[in-house]
């Protein structure tokens, strides 16, 4: 079942006085560590295309960015979804947990 292998992080913040601390890192970290441990394959993430930092952070991470409005396939095991931001100027990411 896609729901069981695909989670989605919706939001995730750090204040900006507290960032540069590694909060964002042990958040993220620890949410993928509770995805594995319940059996998912991939998380994935939107975040507004106009905040270039963001993005870079999300890559350091290990996440593959998305160019916004662009539209591509996703697979997860034998399933494959197309998936695009809808329009809506967002970034989406993925990063794959196997």
């Amino acid at each position: 079942m896609v729901c069981q292998r695909l989670v989605s992080i919706e939001i995730i913040a750090v204040d900006p006085t507290h960032r540069g601390q590694g909060i964002g890192r042990a958040l993220m970290d620890g949410f993928e560590a509770m995805a594995r441990a319940r059996g998912a394959a991939m998380i994935t993430l939107s975040f507004p295309e106009n905040d270039p930092n963001l993005a870079s952070w999300y890559a350091k991470q290990g996440y593959q960015i998305v160019e916004a409005r662009a539209e591509f396939l996703l697979e997860i095991g034998d399933l494959i979804l197309p998936v695009n931001d809808g329009g809506f100027g967002f970034l989406l990411a993925f990063k794959d947990l196997a």
